[in-house]
């Protein structure tokens, strides 16, 4: 032997794996990552909350294009506009100052 030891090859798993964090998926995916192993993260604290929010919105808005006849829409339509009118009007990003 002349003492030269062979490198094994990559697994093709971790290869796959390498390939696939490129400069652009490492800016697009690095922050989700840090965001959600952060212990005391907000989004940690708010997404099932987020998830049923976006789950209810989109039912009603299939239900509304989809099932509700023309004068159910206009119905729903007055309903939307008197929510609008009742509704305090303070935005999310100010209530979330409060958070930090």
């Amino acid at each position: 032997m002349t003492g030269i030891q062979k490198c094994s090859p990559t697994p093709l798993l971790a290869r796959v794996q390498t390939s696939f964090r490129t400069s652009y998926t490492e800016k697009l995916m690095g922050e989700s990552r840090v965001i959600f192993r952060w212990r005391s993260s907000l989004w940690k604290l708010i997404w099932k909350e987020l998830l049923l929010y976006t789950v209810a919105f989109l039912l009603i808005s299939l239900v509304y294009r989809i099932v509700l006849k023309e004068e159910q829409k206009e119905v729903m339509e007055r309903l939307i506009t008197w929510c609008r009118q009742q509704s305090t009007g303070l935005p999310l990003t100010f209530l979330l100052g409060f958070y930090v």
